[in-house]
């Protein structure tokens, strides 16, 4: 897995140490997609997420 996201960095042409968790969690997430789409599923992700935090 680490090498797969250390190609994709390459690929970008290096990362900003300031985005690093971001890059990381990104291509975690993206990694257990599983084929489904992306933009519906960060839509469900993202709903969850508030529905979980609500007060």
């Amino acid at each position: 897995m680490w090498g797969a996201a250390k190609w994709g960095n390459k690929k970008r042409r290096g990362t900003d140490r300031n985005f690093l968790d971001s890059y990381l969690a990104e291509f975690m997430w993206r990694s257990k997609l599983n084929n489904r789409d992306p933009f519906e599923t960060i839509l469900k992700d993202i709903a969850e997420f508030w529905e979980s935090h609500k007060a």
